[in-house]
């Protein structure tokens, strides 16, 4: 159950990822835009904690 992050788009006040888990990749891509935890199947997985991934690039803006 291992999670790959690929970048592709980088500004001045996030990044933009493909998360891929177990040979399915993220739609629409995640925003890394402070530090939350990456969602796996609907629910919070505490040990997959990244700099910062939301799906709307929303969640975790300060």
């Amino acid at each position: 159950m291992a999670i790959t992050l690929a970048l592709v788009e980088a500004t001045s006040d996030r990044l933009m990822y493909l998360a891929t888990q177990d040979g399915v990749i993220s739609s629409p891509p995640v925003v890394a835009d402070g530090f939350v935890v990456i969602p796996n199947a609907g629910g919070a997985t505490p040990d997959l904690q990244t700099d910062a991934l939301s799906a709307n690039g929303d969640i975790g803006r300060s």
